[in-house]
């Protein structure tokens, strides 16, 4: 076993190659270029190849025209299966009708032939150069300990991404809608530090998910978030197969939520470390846009009019509402330009994607991060306080009365006053104050602030109640499209539509 972290020794375990189909008179040569440089081509006759996954860094597919069931059947049977293994698939046509039979193939069999590498008639040389440079990442590990109650798929990249482990032990850190996400506390096989590191994250999702929130990392995180401001990647833990990914990490111990250090008391702190520490670059790369917000917004698909259940809508409309959805999304569509500071945002910010540690706030998923309206991450996050229900003591006395305040059109246009006395939601008045501090300061038009949280009620009154959520969740989701409605409708009042 190699030591871990040690990506290099890992590389040495795989060093095979098969060449499966018909063998060529220039074989040899193909050898030669493999063992020059230290792998072993070998022909598949005799082998399990799924037994050699483990050890095996590419296989080579010989496409025999008069044979083509046979790449159809290879295709079905292992391919999959050995992409998810780390393992490159490169298949060999004789000329350029053999090749388009192979992409048809790959098209009949629902096979991504973006895993795929393919060549007609190649040099040997660059088949073997291909293969060689091709990074597999680790094997399995087969007896890694701590994974048992797990489903196969969740089992498998953890054995891999953790493949210099002896054992883990995990924690569900699940409320995604796809993904699956885990704390792990591992204890190393073989590392020169000793078998205890700091904690990890393991997110498992759809991979074109999990390369896509990689990809943001490396686009609007890495240079811009502070290192101890959010997760930092582990590179060589994190695995794409050929449905299904693993995103690894740091995990962010001794930290709280943000609903419970808002709770306490200590909102400006932590609103000025969030907007003035952790995305102060962020908002520092801000440019004067001018466009539909709702299109610029939409794009991303914030708020699907067929996600809002009918019984929602029914509440909705015991509210106070008229208008479906669709005539909702027509509206936005229908306003005018409007001129907006445009950057990086994190596109999900709400109050389980904020911890809290001492002074600091700690940003985590960064899977919806692109460029938008700089408004949208204030919006977003102050929506998602002030609609879910925060524990089995936070009934809906008072709160309608409270939205109806902080969402009237007066509220929504100028900053909040202090709260003047104690009342049992005034950790929420202050947290909204705050976060509007920041949002108004940022707004270049005078319905823009109110255009796009009108987006984000959208958004959360699609959200279906999960199980182990309050009856009351349903309500506050219906009526967060009911003063949706409202702002909408009064924003395009003001705005001659």
């Amino acid at each position: 076993m190699a030591s871990a972290g040690t990506a290099n020794m890992i590389d040495d375990t795989r060093k095979r190659v098969l060449w499966i189909g018909a063998i060529p008179p220039n074989f040899d040569d193909f050898k030669q270029e493999f063992e020059r440089r230290e792998l072993s081509l070998e022909g598949h006759d005799g082998i399990n190849v799924r037994d050699v996954f483990a050890t095996t860094r590419g296989i080579i597919l010989k496409y025999n025209p008069k044979k083509p069931g046979a790449l159809k059947k290879h295709i079905q049977d292992f391919c999959s299966a050995a992409i998810d293994h780390g393992v490159m698939i490169y298949i060999i046509a004789e000329d350029s009708i053999a090749q388009k039979r192979v992409e048809e193939l790959l098209i009949e069999t629902q096979f991504n032939k973006d895993y795929v590498s393919r060549k007609t008639d190649p040099h040997a040389y660059d088949v073997a150069n291909k293969i060689a440079h091709h990074e597999p990442g680790p094997g399995l590990n087969p007896s890694l300990d701590g994974i048992e109650a797990l489903d196969d798929t969740a089992q498998f990249f953890l054995k891999r991404a953790f493949w210099d482990c002896r054992s883990i032990k995990i924690k569900s850190m699940g409320d995604g809608l796809s993904a699956d996400a885990y704390s792990v506390q591992a204890v190393f096989d073989n590392s020169l530090a000793g078998p205890r590191p700091l904690p990890f994250f393991a997110k498992i999702d759809d991979v074109e998910k999990i390369k896509e929130e990689l990809d943001h990392y490396k686009q609007y995180v890495f240079h811009f978030i502070p290192f101890n401001l959010r997760p930092n990647i582990d590179s060589y833990r994190c695995i794409q197969g050929h449905k299904k990914g693993i995103l690894v990490g740091n995990f962010v111990e001794q930290s709280e939520s943000l609903w419970d250090a808002l709770r306490r008391g200590n909102t400006p702190t932590i609103i000025y470390s969030l907007f003035d520490n952790a995305l102060r670059s962020w908002r520092m790369q801000a440019g004067r846009q001018e466009d539909n917000l709702w299109k610029r917004i939409g794009d991303v698909k914030v708020f699907d009019p067929s996600r809002v259940s009918s019984a929602r809508l029914d509440c909705a409309r015991a509210n106070g509402a008229t208008r479906e959805p669709h005539e909702l999304c027509d509206l936005l569509a229908r306003l005018p330009k409007q001129e907006y500071l445009d950057g990086p945002i994190h596109g999900d910010l709400h109050a389980k994607n904020v911890m809290v540690r001492g002074s600091d706030t700690i940003l985590i998923d960064f899977a919806l991060t692109r460029s938008g309206p700089l408004v949208a991450d204030p919006a977003s996050l102050e929506v998602g306080l002030a609609f879910e229900v925060t524990d089995e003591h936070d009934d809906d006395s008072g709160w309608k009365e409270l939205m109806d305040t902080l969402y009237s059109t007066e509220c929504l246009g100028k900053p909040l006053p202090l709260a003047r006395e104690p009342r049992p939601r005034e950790w929420l008045w202050n947290a909204v104050r705050q976060i509007r501090l920041f949002a108004l300061s940022e707004k270049t038009s005078d319905c823009e602030y109110s255009s796009v949280v009108a987006m984000y009620l959208l958004r959360k009154s699609m959200y279906p109640r999960k199980p182990d959520e309050s009856d009351s969740i349903d309500f506050r989701r219906a009526y967060a499209y009911v003063l949706a409605e409202k702002i909408i409708v009064d924003v395009a009042k003001k705005l001659g539509v």
